[in-house]
């Protein structure tokens, strides 16, 4: 399909405009507009489009004001793969998770999309994006805008399985209107990366302000985040129960506001018998990050060989609370980073590589000239 829209088509079985059943369907410009599935006595998915295998790949399109009965109010994807690039989700609606998009089994890729105004029922979560796969499946964001989308949990993003690396993006008045992430809820230990994204103003009515975090293997690499609210602990992230969060990168997290006053920023969950738990990886000159504990115990935070004692108290602050440096959970810390980060580290390493490999070239010229000039001779 090339340009043109479709507008207006109603189902009460999946896929309100498009049913994909294998194969590979192309849809470039054009829209998708104000389709629905709805009435059935049965479950009925995707407003807009249901794929169901195959792949399925959208370019410069817009889907807006499109509704389903159940699950994704634009697109619903049973199994195969969904490539999206430059696709504006606009004001859609799911009865029950992901307004705009939800993701059942298969893969998936957004790069530079908008996911704006899109919401869920009450007590429904993912107001955009909603990611309930298995951990075979990878899944990429990058490059893309949520705003203004609305669910009970996470705002803008549900996590519930699946590998998820959400890269170079930003989330801005995103709202969980029920309890936790205003922005993200992440409920996956399959591996969920944050790099180089920007969080700013959004806000809970419980925990976790712009990220909630209810699983281990969870980076946050570069993000700044900033004025998001949360109506408990945890203005920007809140860590639940004996997860852990690993930060690295460039980071600023600061300036966000918890009704708790102590746990503004990053609160980590401390009770009797639970206590989340922060890895460091390579922190990048000019990160201040804000970090407290619920009961304003101690922080538990481990102290990596490449990190001073110098780096740690010029780029951690604890917030009413005390850091305690601990290296009782051996935890391997990935290294991620963009190729060229916000500091000249990630240069410096390419370069780095670029000078030895460039000498063992030169060597084994050498090498050669020299055996070359004794058989001559």
């Amino acid at each position: 399909m090339k340009a043109g829209t479709i507008y207006k088509c109603n189902t009460d079985e999946h896929g309100g405009g498009i049913y994909v059943n294998g194969g590979t369907v192309n849809i470039t410009g054009g829209g998708i507009v104000k389709c629905e599935t709805d009435d059935s006595w049965d479950n009925c998915h995707g407003g807009g489009i249901y794929v169901d295998g195959g792949r399925c790949n959208i370019s410069n399109c817009v889907i807006r004001n499109c509704d389903s009965e159940d699950d994704g109010g634009a697109i619903y994807v049973d199994s195969g793969k969904l490539v999206c690039r430059n696709v504006r989700f606009l004001n859609n609606h799911a009865n029950d998770e992901g307004g705009a998009v939800y993701i059942w089994e298969g893969t998936s890729e957004f790069d530079g999309c908008t996911f704006s105004s899109n919401t869920t029922s009450d007590g429904d979560n993912g107001g955009a994006l909603y990611i309930n796969t298995r951990a075979k499946y990878k899944h990429s964001v990058k490059n893309c805008v949520f705003d203004y989308n609305t669910a009970g949990d996470g705002g803008a993003i549900f996590i519930d399985d699946g590998e998820v690396e959400i890269i170079n993006s930003r989330f801005d008045q995103n709202y969980a209107k029920d309890s936790d992430g205003g922005a993200i809820y992440i409920n996956s230990s399959d591996g969920v990366y944050l790099i180089d994204n920007v969080f700013t103003n959004n806000r809970c009515s419980d925990e976790g302000g712009a990220v909630y975090i209810n699983r281990d293997n969870v980076i946050v690499s570069g993000v700044i985040m900033t004025g998001n609210r949360s109506k408990n602990h945890g203005g920007a992230i809140y860590v639940d129960s004996f997860n852990d969060l690993n930060i690295q990168g460039y980071c600023r997290i600061l300036d966000n506001h918890s009704d708790k006053k102590h746990t503004d920023n990053v609160a980590l969950q401390d009770g009797i018998a639970t206590r989340a738990f922060v890895y460091v990886g390579s922190i990048e000159e000019g990160s201040i990050i804000h970090i407290a504990s619920t009961e304003k115990g101690e922080i538990n935070l481990t102290k990596g060989s490449t990190m001073s004692q110098y780096q740690y108290s010029h780029y951690f602050v604890a917030d009413g609370s005390t850091f305690k440096f601990t290296n009782v959970k051996e935890k391997k810390v990935p290294f991620i980073t963009s190729v060229f980060s916000h500091t000249w580290s990630g240069v410096t390493f390419i370069v780095g590589v670029a000078v030895i490999i460039g000498a063992l070239v030169y060597c084994l010229v050498i090498k050669r000239k020299k055996k070359k000039g004794d058989s001559e001779q």
